[in-house]
């Protein structure tokens, strides 16, 4: 699957959730949208090979 984040494309080989793609990348859930397929993804998702990832980040602040 390809995951686009930050100007920067990661290509990962296996199927992950969510979840396993953002400890990977030492994302916290809570300040990120992860799109799959041009859909919001919940965290237990299932991410295959073939599918179009995009990591948004969450802006946030007081």
């Amino acid at each position: 699957m390809e995951v686009e984040f930050q100007d920067a494309i990661l290509t990962f080989k296996k199927s992950l959730t969510v979840k396993e793609l953002l400890d990977n990348l030492q994302l916290n859930p809570l300040t990120v949208i992860v799109k799959k397929n041009s859909h919001i993804a919940l965290e237990n998702t299932i991410l295959n090979p073939g599918d179009k990832i995009k990591i948004i980040q969450v802006i946030y602040g007081g």
